[in-house]
């Protein structure tokens, strides 16, 4: 009797203790503050693309740059550029023009690569100047009706993309 009495209660300290410390959070890349630093990480983003697929990762580069559009410019970038579509004025190309060159890069990756350098490098135009246009639209990304930033510090280290899988690489 004594013996069980004393299981219950190591359990119940247990679980009391289990109770009161905090839960471990999964770790998320930081969020960037400006719009600069969001089209920075996309154009990072796109020259790892290129680098994998010169060093012959062809596989690995189709994924990353699946990534770079699904979690980076995706969210918001293209979101900001949708809202700057149409506009008078406007020096950008519309969203759906963008949209294609992301595919026609894609498709790029699947094939022989031949004209990957100029592709990566258009995007890379195309995607400084949507920042650019939108820091002057809306300075602080917030502004556009997006998540804000985390408040939570940084090492300083900015990953290229979200370590988390698009959903087509899940398999619903």
């Amino acid at each position: 009797m004594y013996a069980s009495a004393a299981i219950v209660l190591e359990s119940m300290l247990t679980f009391t203790l289990l109770a009161c410390s905090e839960p471990q959070q999964a770790t998320l890349a930081p969020e960037t503050h400006t719009w600069k630093d969001e089209g920075e990480l996309v154009v990072e983003g796109l020259e790892e693309v290129e680098r994998l697929w010169k060093a012959g990762n062809k596989d690995a580069s189709r994924v990353l740059a699946e990534r770079v559009y699904t979690e980076r410019w995706e969210p918001r970038l293209e979101e900001a550029a949708r809202r700057m579509d149409g506009t008078a004025g406007s020096p950008l190309p519309p969203v759906v023009e963008i949209e294609f060159a992301y595919s026609l890069l894609l498709v790029e990756l699947e094939g022989n690569g031949r004209d990957l350098e100029r592709k990566v490098h258009d995007l890379e135009e195309t995607t400084r100047a949507v920042a650019d246009a939108a820091a002057r639209s809306f300075p602080p990304p917030e502004s556009a009706g997006l998540p804000a930033p985390s408040a939570a510090a940084s090492d300083g280290s900015h990953p290229i993309v979200p370590d988390l899988k698009p959903a087509w690489e899940q398999g619903g």
